[in-house]
Parts: structure tokens; C-alpha cells; sequence
């Protein structure tokens, strides 16, 4: 966190929660701001969808090869859990 935070320009702010605390959070705002969310796993995505967050875009990415994946496109690698 503190790496990220030392990365990001001050004019942007960064939150960091689990996945039932981010949505939370994210049903809530009322500003309307822009918001990108990072997540770890496709299964942080499901959690936040299924707590009533809708997305505009879903942009998929950074999911290398490890064991028990396999290639979907590209750089883009997913066991069968994630699929």
C-alpha cells in the first residue's frame, strides 16, 4: 500500500478494502466520481457483483501462467475456477 501510495499523483486518492468493505463503499458513493478498481482475483469482480456493484467497463488483464491455469488469450492465463 505504501508502494502505491508513493506512486499516485495527490490529486488522487487511494482506498484500500476487502472485498465486502469495497462494496460497501462503492454502492455508497454518491458523487459519482471516477473510480478504478485493481483486483487480485476474478473472484474479488464476482464478490462486488454480487453484492449489488455495477461496473461500467471490466478491463481483464495481468493473469500470467502459474500452476493449474491455462492460456485464454495473450498474457491472459485461467484455471478453471476463475473461467
Amino acid at each position: 500500500v505504501m508502494m502505491m501510495k508513493s506512486l499516485i499523483p495527490s490529486t488522487i486518492s487511494l482506498k484500500v478494502f476487502n472485498d465486502t468493505d469495497a462494496a460497501a463503499y462503492l454502492k455508497a458513493d454518491e458523487k459519482g466520481e471516477k473510480i478504478l478498481i485493481l483486483v487480485k482475483t476474478p473472484q474479488a469482480i464476482l464478490t462486488l457483483l454480487n453484492n449489488g456493484v455495477k461496473l461500467q467497463y471490466l478491463n481483464v488483464g495481468g493473469m500470467g501462467m502459474k500452476a493449474g491455469r491455462s492460456k485464454l488469450y495473450k498474457n491472459i492465463a485461467a484455471s478453471d475456477e476463475e473461467r
